[in-house]
């Protein structure tokens, strides 16, 4: 069985909050190990977009309709303690 690494540079431009533990220097970091000859085999594609009927296979249909309408102003929109 193979692993897929679903991956796109679009990922190193989620910033956060000074402290916050997503960063771009994580990935940064995971894609350094994941180089490594023993990660030969891991299968790689770069992400896609995906309708938002994708994402109501995982979230209530609800919740992708307030995300998909959010109007984003300045650099970060909080929709509560961990989004």
């Amino acid at each position: 069985m193979a692993t897929l690494l679903i991956e796109d540079p679009l990922f190193l431009k989620h910033v956060m909050p000074q402290g916050h533990p997503e960063r771009p220097a994580r990935l940064q970091a995971i894609e350094q190990v994941l180089s490594q000859p023993s990660f030969e085999a891991l299968l790689r594609e770069t992400s896609v977009l995906a309708p938002a009927a994708a994402a109501e296979l995982a979230h209530p249909a609800a919740h992708v309709r307030r995300i998909c309408s959010t109007e984003v102003e300045g650099d970060f929109h909080y929709f509560d303690n961990d989004t």
